[in-house]
């Protein structure tokens, strides 16, 4: 943190805030979710859908609640920028992001695996984007967002598996029995 704390400069500092407080705003929050809600009925992607808002709440509860448990400080005002409330360890906004990600990717049926490996690859530098940003805020030390992408992953690929369809769970690209009749 302390390498962190002694790298920041005005530009990144500002980014970071912006995406710490879209993630906070009622607003930014209600608009992502109705885009979502449209990109879901259009797509009709109910199974993604559920499983996604079944992860995020997963996630969010299962750090709260380790939070009690372990109740870790957040890092010290002189290695942070932003003032945050509360236990640190684990990170919420990671456990939650990372377990939304992994149910999505999982719960999809993705038309090929070019596709497949796209939406990884995106979610996956959405999540790291996002953790990043707490650590070089200040707000939460490198261990705890750790912990909560650990968390987080293992909820989202338990939800994601549980919310795929069984009729075709074949790796995409590859027809299953349902789709060579």
């Amino acid at each position: 943190m302390s390498f962190v704390s002694d790298h920041r400069s005005p530009g990144p500092n500002h980014m970071a805030k912006t995406v710490m407080d879209a993630g906070n705003s009622p607003k930014v929050l209600a608009a992502a979710g109705l885009i979502a809600m449209a990109i879901v009925l259009w797509g009709r992607w109910y199974r993604p859908a559920v499983a996604a808002v079944v992860a995020l709440c997963a996630g969010a509860v299962v750090a709260d609640l380790l939070k009690i448990v372990f109740d870790r400080p957040r890092p010290p005002p002189e290695l942070s920028i932003v003032s945050l409330s509360g236990s640190a360890f684990p990170s919420t906004h990671a456990a939650a992001t990372s377990a939304v990600a992994a149910a999505v990717l999982l719960s999809v049926v993705w038309r090929t695996r070019a596709l497949r490996f796209l939406a990884g690859t995106v979610l996956l530098v959405l999540v790291v984007f996002v953790g990043a940003c707490m650590v070089y805020l200040g707000g939460h030390w490198p261990s705890d967002v750790l912990a909560g992408w650990a968390i987080g992953i293992v909820l989202g690929i338990s939800i994601g598996w549980l919310a795929r369809p069984r009729a075709r769970q074949s790796i995409a690209g590859e027809p299953s029995a349902e789709h060579t009749r």
